[in-house]
C-alpha cells in the first residue's frame, strides 16, 4: 500500500499569493503525491495488486474564497487519482482518495503563507475541528478494506460535498457569503488585529 499524505496547508488571496507559495504547494502537494505514485507503480504492477491512497482534502472538491492554490492542488489529487483507478485497475490495483473537511492535526505548523489573515482562519477552523487525526485514519482503514473509492470522513464534510452537487443554489449562497466575511475582514485588516475574527 502507498498511502500519498504528504502536504501543507496553504490559503491566501489571491492577490496576495506569490509565485513561490503557489509552487509550493503543488510541488508538496500534487507532485508528491505523483512521485509517490509514479515510484511505487512499477512494484504493484509487478505484483498484481496494490492500493494506492492519496489524501486530498473536502477543498478539491468544495472550493472556498481566499483558498485558490489549496484547492487546486487538492482538485488535482482528486484528478489524478481518479485517472489512476481506471488506469491501474486492469493490475488489480486499487485507489482511494480521502477528502476530510478541516480536522485537529499539526497542519497549522505549514501555515507560513502570504496571507496572514488566511493563515488565521485556517488555524481556528483546524483548531476547533470536532475531528483529530486519528478520526480520519480509522475513516481510511475502514475505506480501504471495503476497497472504496471516495472517502469524505466527516458529516461537515460529507454535507459540504453532497450540497455543491445536489443544492447547487444553497451552495453558491453559503460560498457567497464566505467570500462577503473575508471582504468585510479585509477591509477592516489594518484596524486591529480582532477583525481577524470576523472570518
Amino acid at each position: 500500500m502507498l498511502i500519498n499524505n504528504a502536504g501543507i496547508a496553504a490559503g491566501g488571496r489571491i492577490d496576495l499569493v506569490s509565485d513561490a507559495g503557489w509552487r509550493k504547494v503543488l510541488d508538496v502537494n500534487l507532485l508528491g503525491a505523483v512521485n509517490g505514485c509514479r515510484a511505487i507503480t512499477p512494484l504493484f504492477k509487478q505484483k498484481g495488486s496494490g492500493h494506492v491512497v492519496n489524501i486530498a482534502s473536502l477543498a478539491g472538491a468544495v472550493h472556498p474564497a481566499a483558498m485558490s492554490s489549496y484547492a487546486a492542488s487538492k482538485a488535482a489529487v482528486m484528478a489524478l487519482s481518479e485517472s489512476l483507478r481506471y488506469e491501474l485497475r486492469p493490475w488489480g490495483i486499487d485507489v482511494t482518495v480521502v477528502c476530510p473537511s478541516f480536522f485537529r492535526s499539526n497542519l497549522t505548523s505549514s501555515l507560513t503563507g502570504d496571507d496572514a489573515l488566511a493563515d488565521h482562519v485556517a488555524a481556528n477552523l483546524i483548531s476547533r475541528a470536532p475531528l483529530d487525526a486519528d478520526d480520519i485514519a480509522t475513516r481510511v482503514i475502514s475505506a480501504v478494506n471495503a476497497r472504496r473509492y471516495l472517502v469524505l470522513p466527516g458529516r461537515a464534510a460529507r454535507i459540504a460535498y453532497w450540497t455543491k452537487r445536489l443544492a447547487r443554489p444553497l451552495y453558491d449562497r453559503q460560498m457567497s457569503a464566505a467570500g462577503v466575511k473575508i471582504h468585510r475582514a479585509e477591509i477592516n485588516e489594518p484596524s486591529t488585529p480582532n477583525s481577524q475574527e470576523a472570518v
